[in-house]
């Protein structure tokens, strides 16, 4: 991977961790407790300065029931590094997608959890419900 793009997959990571710290309300200090760094490192990290190493994320996604693979979620690689792999590979790769079931369900549990106000969660309720009954 090319120092760009690699850069740009350690901000999207980054962006992923700060917003999950966020919604599960924690302190940059106490989620620099889980990788036994310090806040400076932890920020580091969510700004996508410093790389996270491979077990970093693994511990990460252990402590907020996550795959690891839920970090790489919506990353969108850039045609140049498409292609590059493609002919070091001799294969068409096409679009990579992370996204299971399980994952977006997780996605889905989170996102219900931030939000903010019963009167929220009542009304998407009433959404979603009206989609499951549409025909």
């Amino acid at each position: 991977m090319q120092k760009q793009n690699a850069k740009a997959l350690d901000k999207h990571i980054g962006k992923r961790l700060r917003a999950l710290r966020q919604q599960r309300k924690m302190s940059l200090e106490q989620l620099a407790e889980i990788l036994d760094v310090t806040q400076q490192q932890m920020s580091r990290y969510e700004l996508g300065q410093h790389r996270l190493s491979a077990a970093q994320l693994y511990q990460l996604a252990r402590a907020f029931d996550n795959n690891v693979s839920w970090f790489f979620q919506g990353y969108r690689e850039n045609s140049e590094e498409l292609k590059r792999l493609e002919v070091i590979l001799h294969e068409n790769k096409g679009a990579y997608s992370t996204d299971t079931k399980r994952e977006k369900e997780q996605a889905l549990l989170a996102a219900w959890q931030a939000l903010p106000s019963d009167l929220q969660r009542e009304r998407l309720l009433a959404l979603l419900e009206a989609f499951c009954f549409e025909v």
